[in-house]
């Protein structure tokens, strides 16, 4: 298969994944979203998830002007699929275990914004392998997309340090069912190899 290229950000395409449910805080990635295209007016936004909150967030969508910038894509088959198309990625839960879909990301050199929440901040040290943001706060997501979309060359690098990050720690662990799946998943998939 075709390798995914990596980020550019030449036209910014801003990625989350969630179960569309409140402690997702999806709704502050719409936020954020509106705060960033203020500053950025070529930026896009895709959603992969579906849920509870999925019609309040279209008609919030919709309110704030954003139909056709923000794009609900449902359940995807694969996070390669999404990660293929995103330039960064923001996980804006309010509460988290080990997020799976964080170290996909950064597996795929996708440079991450993510919430200081559950295990979050034990993959993420925040300003080199990724960003660290406040739960409930869209305008800090919004400044650490930006920041991303500011410095394309910085951005490539906090992408890179992701990837390494996942490979040297997670290697380590790889009697863990769970994380050597994710690596097979996430390493392995042809468009994500070195």
């Amino acid at each position: 298969g075709e390798l995914i290229p990596l980020p550019s950000f030449r036209e910014p395409v801003v990625g989350t994944v969630a179960e569309l449910i409140p402690e997702k805080g999806i709704d502050d990635f719409v936020d954020a979203a509106t705060l960033i295209r203020a500053e950025v007016p070529r930026a896009r936004f895709v959603i992969a998830g579906d849920g509870p909150e999925r019609e309040n967030l279209m008609r919030k969508v919709e309110a704030q002007g954003l139909t056709g910038v923000v794009e609900f894509r449902g359940w995807l088959p694969s996070g390669l699929d999404l990660f293929e198309e995103v330039d960064g990625f923001v996980l804006p839960s309010y509460e988290e275990g080990l997020p799976w879909v964080v170290l996909e990301a950064m597996a795929c050199r996708r440079p991450t914004v993510a919430t200081n929440v559950g295990g979050i901040p034990e993959i993420i040290t925040d300003g080199e392998n990724g960003l660290l943001v406040q739960a409930g706060d869209p305008a800090s997501i919004a400044v650490a997309v930006l920041s991303l979309i500011n410095n394309p060359e910085w951005a490539l690098e906090v992408g890179e340090l992701g990837r390494q990050h996942v490979e040297s720690r997670f290697l380590a662990y790889r009697e863990m069912s769970e994380i050597e799946a994710l690596y097979n998943q996430a390493m392995r998939a042809s468009r994500c190899r070195k």
